[in-house]
């Protein structure tokens, strides 16, 4: 009587085991590489959702100054600055068009991806209209002026911040030339005449009071107390690197902020590109904010466009796709090109309009 398996019997046990197994497997690894693409697609779809609902969010509160927003204007006695609702500038990694002299946004011109946009948003962070206490008044530069709320907004305010006051009639942006800082009784500012000789203030010839501050000021009671924000967005290099790609993410800077102090918002955001709408003749034109005339007092809306990778190695091939960011397109080489690699990628655009009123000139 024979027992066990012949050598033949045997072999052809161990193949069809092979088979089975090699299936096996196949499969498993088939559904390894489905996860790893749905990953990274599901973290480019996450990356590039959150970072236009950000920028979204910011565009819609530009211009924003209380009570005066629709229909007002805002004078501008702080000195060494610019203010408007918007303004956007294309970076060559050393520098910006237009020229950010004077702009907060000259802080980002070295740190800011070449090749890509630079936005700056304005707009009021109200505290309210019960800080300015009964029988106190803020008419004359060089004043001290005690801010106190339940809320105490107000305690953030710190020398050099930008501080806004409206009655609804008249809104003035003034530089904080000093803060005591709160107490007891609240935080008591000084806006002195020399931080504060802006075009509201001092004629551009430097002969004296301008045209629009012969209406002068005074707040009062009631009156709308702000901090005037400005905030800087762009693209920049982390430092960093993933499976080989240089890491380049979305952050936002606050002018009172040194370069340092930029905040990161959303990793693997490679570029941002935008167009602006500007109010013309003929209607509304959309051009880059490198485009030269651009009257920035007449920006009504804008269009973004942001090139967002994922970092897993997910592709068979090296990225060599050209991507389009509105009128202008990223390729896969040059002096201004996105980072190739085997990873995924996805450009996420958005419109906006501008909500608030024009600032008018200054």
């Amino acid at each position: 009587m024979q027992l066990g398996l012949s050598l033949t019997e045997l072999l052809v046990a161990l193949a069809i085991g092979t088979v089975l197994l090699l299936g096996v497997f196949g499969v498993f690894v088939s559904n390894s590489q489905s996860d790893s693409v749905e990953a990274a697609i599901n973290r480019v779809q996450q990356s590039g959702r959150a970072a236009v609902e950000l920028l979204n969010r910011d565009i819609r509160r530009a211009g924003y100054i209380g009570c005066d927003s629709i229909g007002g204007s805002v004078s501008l006695a702080a000195s060494d600055t610019r203010i408007h609702r918007l303004l956007a500038y294309r970076s060559d990694g050393s520098s910006l068009t237009p020229d950010s002299t004077n702009s907060v946004a000259d802080v980002v011109k070295g740190g800011a991806r070449a090749g890509s946009d630079v936005i700056v948003l304005d707009y009021a962070d109200y505290f309210g209209n019960d800080l300015i206490a009964q029988g106190d008044a803020f008419d004359t530069l060089g004043q001290s002026l005690t801010l106190n709320s339940p809320a105490g907004g107000e305690c953030r305010l710190v020398n050099g911040d930008l501080l806004l006051l409206s009655n609804c009639v008249t809104t003035h942006v003034f530089r904080v030339s000093s803060a005591s800082g709160c107490g007891a009784s609240g935080n008591t500012i000084t806006i002195n005449t020399a931080d504060n000789q802006g075009p509201a203030i001092t004629a551009a010839d430097g002969s004296g009071l301008a045209a629009s501050s012969l209406t002068g000021f005074r707040y009062t009671e009631q009156s709308d107390v702000a901090e005037y924000l400005q905030f800087i967005w762009f693209v920049a290099d982390t430092g960093r690197e993933i499976n080989g790609q240089a890491v380049y993410a979305l952050y936002r800077l606050a002018s009172n902020q040194t370069y340092a102090q930029r905040e990161e918002m959303i990793e693997g955001v490679e570029f941002l590109r935008v167009e602006v709408g500007e109010r013309v003749a003929g209607g509304l034109r959309f051009v880059s904010p490198s485009s030269p005339g651009i009257n920035w007092s007449a920006i009504e809306s804008v269009r973004m466009a942001l090139l967002v990778q994922s970092f897993e190695v997910v592709t068979d091939t090296d990225d060599t796709r050209n991507y389009q960011l509105l009128s202008e397109s990223i390729p896969a080489a040059g002096s201004i090109s996105h980072g190739g690699g085997r990873v995924i990628r996805r450009v996420y655009t958005s419109s906006q309009a501008i909500r608030n009123t024009a600032y008018g000139q200054f």
